[in-house]
């Protein structure tokens, strides 16, 4: 375990009309604890689709797969499937189900068991998936996925409802709060699967009763597998198939949460499951499932698939050559890009695998979101995306760090607060961090890709001996051809003259090879606080913890793009930045709230 300078200077706290008390918070050491699991207690198989909570227990087209997207402050999606998928040979492929065949209808209301309220849209989707002659050469049809928006919600309600229609039957009422004021509880997941490890993820989130879940991506693994054992996974999945039930399988795992606690997510690699059959399409499976609100004033919903002829040039990468985004300017995603407001808090989801350039629609959006950010409305600002841009694990090092020299800046311009992503399977926190720098100017990260899929942690740290070949030889590093860039070549940035630390960098804060999740408490405008809870089977409860307040408007300013590192900021940004406080100084300052502010004297 390493031990690392304070985080931040002196604090002063200062009550209106009192005189002022100056505390000095705590040393905030290192931490790192490396891989300890017992053998089977890693990588498991993903469990079978005939036992729950995978197996269907409805029948004919009786609603399941049951879940809410937060599509707004006083907004909700309601989603659910009907019918079993269709399965058939190519020769003879089954033909799609008739989306006019059943009604989309949500009854609703305020009280248990008084549903008098009854929304009914069209938003009915089906899609097809076709493997190639190493899959068998089959079709697959998708159940009918229904999607019902729910608009003018009070915030702070408790709304009851349930989904079908009269000739198929009801789902059984359930309920979710409309998120209202502080404080905000957000919880955070990622890279999940379907594993004995994720159920444990969904049962701490369920205990967590959190307002709403944010989902960094890679949600079902399908595309690990090629058919429906379990035990193909790694060997003959991943780029040779996905296979689509494990979809299905995942909504009626996850529905005892996501039925009564809405998320907002993005893609992951593994939601790419390119479709060489249909000009490269993209995020098929995620897109028609879980729609997200890039348009969320639109009664359309973006259903569809990023079709990767017009966006990718993926069949010319090889090791040495990664794939390149082209068309970047003129491409407009579906469901890639969006942002939410909840009382206090302003959430950006970004795209890891759709254009993401200096002059992509997802860029320019960005620019222009941030600056449009009300901080008395919502003082704290969280983005997050798939693919980590700070961490210090072997697994995935450096992949983002190229898509990192592009949003950093506008991070740091805006004062955004804390990052969220996973791909990395694991756990970390870094302390504010600008361009591998310890640096308050900087959001705080957080790396949270240790959902429990069947691929198993990260277990060694960059750090660690053995060392990777690029380590010594930057030039035998590629990011793989899943990670697509805006540019010939990625970038390769040095800590300290090296590409590899030799010791836990000293922007990480701490690091932990482990399942779990995390949760958000927004409390008030200045404090909140941060848990990664590790899962009940390995030990369970809070493992990190972390308060966070917020201090004076004024003191960071704009750092430039950079692979190589830049001088501090001055200080002339309006954004608000955080520090971090033990316990009993987190008790003291909101005793002295509202009337508190703090001043950091370096």
């Amino acid at each position: 375990m390493g031990a690392g300078r304070a985080a931040f200077g002196l604090l002063v706290l200062l009550p209106a009309a009192l005189a002022a008390v100056t505390l000095v918070p705590e040393e905030q050491p290192q931490q790192s604890f490396p891989y300890s699991l017992p053998p089977g207690q890693n990588a498991t198989n993903d469990l079978s689709l005939d036992e729950p909570p995978l197996a269907r227990t409805v029948s004919g087209f009786e609603p399941e797969g049951i879940n809410l997207i937060l599509w707004g402050p006083t907004s909700m999606l309601v989603s659910w499937s009907n019918g079993e998928p269709l399965i058939g040979n190519n020769t003879d492929p089954p033909l799609p189900y008739n989306t006019t065949a059943v009604r989309s209808v949500v009854r609703w209301g305020t009280e248990p068991g008084k549903l008098n309220k009854e929304t009914e849209q069209d938003h009915r989707v089906v899609y097809e998936y076709v493997y190639g002659p190493e899959q068998g050469d089959t079709t697959y049809q998708s159940p009918i996925l229904h999607h019902v928006l729910l608009r003018d919600l009070k915030p702070g309600a408790t709304i009851y409802y349930s989904v079908g229609d009269e000739e198929h039957g009801w789902s059984e009422e359930a309920s979710f709060k409309v998120p209202g004021g502080y404080p905000i509880r957000v919880g955070v997941v990622g890279d999940l699967g379907e594993t004995a490890n994720s159920t444990q993820t969904v049962a701490g989130l369920i205990d967590a009763q959190p307002d709403v879940i944010v989902n960094v991506g890679d949600y079902t693994y399908a595309n690990d597998h090629a058919s429906d054992n379990p035990s193909d996974a790694k060997t003959n999945g991943g780029d040779i198939g996905s296979y689509q039930p494990r979809w299905d399988a995942w909504a009626r795992m996850t529905q005892p949460l996501f039925s009564r606690v809405p998320f907002v997510g993005t893609g992951g690699n593994h939601e790419i499951e390119l479709l060489l059959t249909n000009d490269n399409a993209t995020n098929t499976a995620v897109n028609a499932r879980y729609p997200m609100p890039q348009d969320p004033e639109s009664e359309e919903l973006m259903t569809g698939p990023n079709f990767g002829v017009y966006y990718l040039d993926y069949l010319n990468a090889t090791p040495s050559t990664p794939t390149h985004f082209k068309n970047e300017s003129d491409f407009v995603p579906q469901s890639g890009y969006f942002s939410v407001n909840l009382p206090g808090v302003h959430i950006i989801s970004l795209h890891s695998y759709l254009p993401w350039g200096e002059q992509s629609q997802q860029y320019r959006w960005l620019k222009k979101d941030l600056a449009a950010v009300d901080r008395k409305a919502t003082p704290f600002v969280i983005v997050y995306f798939h693919a980590s841009i700070y961490h210090s694990y072997v697994q995935q090092y450096m992949q983002a760090n190229t898509f990192r020299t592009v949003m950093e800046p506008l991070f740091v311009e805006h004062g955004v607060d804390l990052v969220f992503a996973g791909h990395v399977h694991s756990y970390e926190r870094t302390y504010p961090v600008v361009n591998y720098t310890r640096d308050d100017c900087g959001p705080v990260y957080v790396t949270i890709g240790d959902g429990g899929n069947l691929e198993g942690l990260s277990q060694q740290f960059i750090d660690e001996p053995p060392a990777p070949k690029y380590c010594n030889e930057t030039s035998k590093y590629a990011v793989p051809d899943t990670q697509p860039i805006d540019r010939p070549d990625a970038v390769i940035t040095l800590q300290d003259g090296e590409f590899c630390p030799t010791a836990q960098p000293d922007w990480s804060a701490f690091r932990e090879a482990s399942f779990g999740f995390g949760v958000l408490d927004i409390l008030n405008e200045t404090h909140a606080t941060w848990e990664w809870k590790r899962n009940a089977g390995l030990g369970g409860g809070q493992v990190d913890n972390v308060t966070l307040v917020r201090v004076p408007e004024g003191t960071c300013g704009p750092v430039a793009s950079a692979p190589a590192p830049s001088p501090r900021a001055s200080p002339a940004s309006s954004a608000a930045r955080w520090t971090a406080l033990p316990g009993w100084l987190l008790l003291a300052s909101l005793l002295a709230l509202p009337a508190a502010w703090l001043l950091r004297a370096e």
